[in-house]
């Protein structure tokens, strides 16, 4: 039984219920989460206070350069201050085509080994990476860094800069290891010779405490953060924007937790404070709008979430125009809604639009593009379409592992979604064999205890039980469920989840009572985040019925079947898994003449 999220920083693929064959909410903004959310002076996204100390910096390094070209030297820094704002704006290729020139005009002037020049090379790699070029990317900030860090005159800052744009490059590559190892590096530089207080320094923690969240560590990403939001208040004081993004990012960390009302909260707070201080039409306060917006998605609360996702959009499109990656985000979101109220038909049109405007704009290889097919597949396979569901999965899953690596966090959860695709089609081997490969990977690579590798030990479990391995498959189910009450909460979603697939394995092995309790918690749990008349809910409603027809109650059975197939003739198609399934049920009844 499956409702749970799909990929990315927040989540990964879901699985099937038995009959019932339950599926994910693909929530996922971007696959790349460090193209959208990575710390570095050139997205503006923090150490505004520190700015201008390194503008003025800057400014004395290049002084002789300006005396040594003339009047040239204003029309490329303006030239380059226009890439960055293109960069900001989210106008990528034409950043990249002025980037170049720049480059060239550099190498031309001073060479190519200059000091200037490198860090035109950066801002290239800068645009490249935006774009979803994430090898080409890597090798011109290897580059740039390896040299910058040779030439003793080059300060902290720019070698600073570049390299932890280079550490997030290595975040979308799924090479956290070396992502984490560059961090560290930078961190020890910068304590040495700026201190711990310095928001330079702030900012470099704050990004290894985003790779410490992709690696699983929790706790430990929530303590750095915790530490980055308490010395932002010391600095700036705790309307600072610095100060508010740190509380922004302990938002997300107690997300990840579970602690999703805590998490609420937050970002309330600061959207408040940001309209406040900043101003009801500030990027940032959009932004925060944004994530407010993603969070009552993710709690259900659909209807605050559209009303303040359809205003986002709106200020998006007047400010940055409908083809610009934020607002085609929004419509992600709004499209997202509609897949979780049931609307499965208009999400894979909105999907497909999408889709088809991200490919033209910034790539079909782009991780956002490919997020986009990952979706559409979903939505398919909502609707019943499980074969061209199926072969949308399998082409998002060759393209991500061609970008990606076979490794990456990214192909793993399409992968494991893909799993129980499979198995909800009938394909069970396939299924299995997937399912293994997948949780011995995310073990080795994750470690035992990572939310997705707990998700994909829940899944394995469930798809066991369809292969005739009723013991192995509730053993897994028993330690993944006691594992992510732990970690996550027993109110989380993938805690919620793992006890559907239970309850259908106990199901399954005529443990009735145990299967029943444990469908009725989830069903409270569902119909508080959702209503009584939303796909999952039916699903378990079903199922409870299911359930009670295996007990002997064959007339509450009946009565039960009678109410959810109606229900699901409202807002299914009438060849829909779910409906069919609830004919089967409904069929293997007896019939009312011959029960006493």
């Amino acid at each position: 039984m499956n409702a749970g999220r799909h990929q990315t920083n927040r989540g990964a693929s879901r699985t099937y219920d038995s009959l019932s064959q339950w599926s994910p909410v693909i929530f996922v903004l971007s696959t790349g989460l460090a193209i959208t959310l990575w710390f570095g002076r050139s997205t503006r996204l923090l150490c505004i206070g520190s700015r201008l100390i390194v503008k003025e910096y800057r400014l004395k390094q290049v002084g002789s350069v300006q005396t040594a070209i003339g009047g040239n030297w204003e029309s490329l820094s303006a030239a380059r201050g226009k890439a960055m704002l293109l960069l900001e704006e989210g106008c990528f290729r034409e950043a990249e085509q002025m980037l170049c020139g720049l480059v060239q005009a550099y190498e031309d002037t001073f060479g190519p080994e200059h000091v200037i020049t490198l860090l035109a090379r950066a801002d290239l790699g800068l645009a490249v990476w935006r774009l979803g070029r994430l090898s080409e990317a890597a090798a011109l900030l290897h580059e740039c860094t390896s040299k910058l860090e040779d030439m003793p005159a080059v300060g902290v800052f720019d070698v600073s800069d570049v390299r932890n744009n280079l550490a997030g490059v290595l975040v979308d590559q799924g090479k956290l290891n070396e992502a984490e190892e560059v961090l560290r590096e930078i961190l020890e530089d910068q304590v040495r010779n700026l201190g711990n207080e310095d928001p330079e320094t702030l900012l470099t923690l704050q990004n290894l405490a985003l790779v410490l969240r992709s690696r699983g560590k929790l706790a430990r990403a929530m303590n750095i953060t915790e530490l980055v939001l308490a010395s932002h208040k010391d600095l700036f004081g705790p309307d600072h924007p610095d100060t508010l993004t740190s509380k922004q990012n302990l938002a997300a960390v107690l997300y990840d937790r579970g602690m999703m009302n805590q998490s609420h909260r937050l970002y309330q707070d600061v959207l408040y404070t940001r309209s406040e201080v900043l101003g009801a039409e500030h990027p940032d306060t959009i932004a925060s709008q944004f994530d407010l917006a993603a969070s009552f998605l993710e709690r259900g609360n659909y209807s605050q979430a559209q009303e303040l996702c359809q205003e986002v959009l709106a200020k998006q499109s007047a400010m940055y125009g409908d083809e610009h990656l934020v607002s085609q985000r929004s419509r992600y979101c709004l499209a997202s809604i509609l897949l979780e109220r049931g609307k499965y038909a208009d999400s894979a049109r909105a999907f497909s639009e999408i889709l088809e405007q991200q490919e033209a704009t910034v790539g079909k290889q782009h991780p956002e593009a490919i997020c986009s097919k990952a979706s559409l597949a979903r939505a398919l396979i909502e609707q019943g379409q499980l074969s061209q569901g199926i072969a949308l999965l399998r082409e998002v899953l060759q393209m991500q592992r061609s970008i990606l690596g076979e490794e990456h966090p990214d192909p793993m959860n399409t992968w494991s979604f893909l799993a129980d695709a499979l198995c909800r089609h009938g394909l069970y081997n396939e299924a299995r064999i997937s399912g293994q490969q997948v949780w011995s990977i995310q073990k080795r690579t994750l470690g035992c205890s990572h939310p997705d590798a707990l998700r994909s030990k829940s899944n394995l479990g469930w798809i066991l039980s369809f292969c005739g391995q009723s013991a192995t498959a509730l053993d897994l189910l028993h330690k993944a469920l006691n594992e992510q009450a732990v970690n996550l909460g027993c109110s989380h979603p993938d805690a919620i989840e793992t006890k559907c697939h239970l309850a259908a394995a106990l199901a399954s092995s005529n443990s009735l009572q145990e299967a029943e309790t444990l469908y009725r918690d989830a069903l409270a749990w569902y119909t508080s985040a959702h209503d009584l008349l939303h796909p999952n809910s039916l699903r378990l409603r079903s199922e409870l019925a299911r359930v009670a027809g295996m007990s002997g109650r064959y007339k509450e059975a009946r009565t039960a079947l009678q109410s959810v197939f109606s229900e699901q003739l409202r807002i299914l198609s009438i060849r829909h898994p779910d409906i069919i399934a609830t004919q089967h049920a409904l069929a293997l009844l007896p019939r009312p003449a011959d029960t006493s």
